[in-house]
């Protein structure tokens, strides 16, 4: 007979004070099934912002029998309706907290659920997307990403290239049984406005005291807002803020550079500091909100960016 397994998480277990006889509260206490028939292997974990060495730790199970380790694993043999207790005593001062784990059918039934997260915050093509598993009694799974791709992970990650409304699949599986959930998400079209927002530099300490100038291009063309003032090293970093949309972007992600130079006015002959980044890279990237360089030798540079619909 196929094994059940119980994930439970004991999460955020805190103290109100670091010192020995400090209180410990527990915030929450959850579980996640896997798996749907008996006998029912259980693996219990807890996580904690602190705890004290002098603190003890003791699951009750429900079932006649318990356990002090901090990550321990039980099978219940049975099925039925357990309260699971979990009591940390640190010095004087007890926190409990009990949840009740029902596994009263064999098989249980399935449940499937889950949900999902912009990993950089943003919708546009490409985008990768973070999904969590919430699913219940299930032992395998496969998800279907509505582009002609799939996984098998409990709780997969996935780059999305086509812009539209996908209608994501969550399949859960265990004993023959399946149960299946949806939920639509909206990739949108790549964003055809870039604004540079704010520049930094970082400078060797030789190099600091004097004014500097920047310019920017992409490609040939010169971004460089008109009466762009200079700007005096005496801090690291250093910097301008601009906020000021690329006048010669046409939406187009192609290998066009985007660069910058920092010029003292005392060498016209070449730039004291540039950088800068092939405009299909930024897409690579995922439309990152920062750039940052740093060519290890007290050269470094940031520029902040954001991005906008037509």
């Amino acid at each position: 007979m196929k094994k059940i397994y119980f994930i439970f998480f004991a999460i955020l277990i805190t103290l109100s004070s670091c010192e020995k006889k400090g209180n410990i509260t527990i915030n929450n206490l959850d579980y996640y099934i896997k798996n749907n028939t008996a006998p029912y292997e259980v693996e219990l974990y807890r996580a904690v912002t602190y705890q004290p060495s002098e603190a003890t730790i003791t699951w009750d199970f429900g079932d006649g029998t318990t356990s002090n380790d901090k990550s321990p694993v039980h099978i219940y043999e049975q099925t039925g309706k357990y309260n699971v207790k979990l009591t940390i005593v640190n010095y004087k001062t007890i926190s409990e907290e009990t949840i009740i784990i029902d596994v009263s059918q064999d098989p249980m039934p399935i449940k499937s659920d889950f949900d999902y997260h912009f990993l950089t915050n943003k919708r546009y093509a490409p985008c990768e997307v973070q999904f969590y598993n919430t699913s219940q009694y299930a032992s395998d799974f496969f998800w279907n990403f509505d582009d002609g791709l799939g996984s098998n992970d409990d709780s997969p990650s996935h780059i999305f290239d086509s812009v539209g409304i996908h209608r994501v699949y969550l399949y859960a599986m265990s004993g023959g049984d399946t149960a299946a959930s949806v939920l639509e998400l909206e990739i949108l079209p790549p964003p055809e406005k870039i604004s540079v927002d704010v520049v930094s530099i970082w400078l060797p300490g030789t190099l600091l005291g004097e004014d500097y100038s920047l310019y920017y291009y992409l490609d040939i063309f010169n971004e460089t807002p008109t009466n762009l003032p200079m700007v005096n090293a005496s801090t690291i970093p250093f910097g301008w803020i601009i906020d000021k949309e690329l006048f010669f972007f046409n939406g187009e992600y192609n290998s066009d550079n985007l660069y910058f130079e920092v010029w003292s006015p005392y060498n016209n002959q070449a730039p004291t500091y540039s950088f800068g980044i092939r405009m299909e890279e930024i897409q690579d990237l995922y439309y990152p909100d920062t750039l940052f360089w740093d060519n290890g030798n007290g050269y470094a540079a940031e520029v902040l960016l954001s991005y906008y619909d037509d």
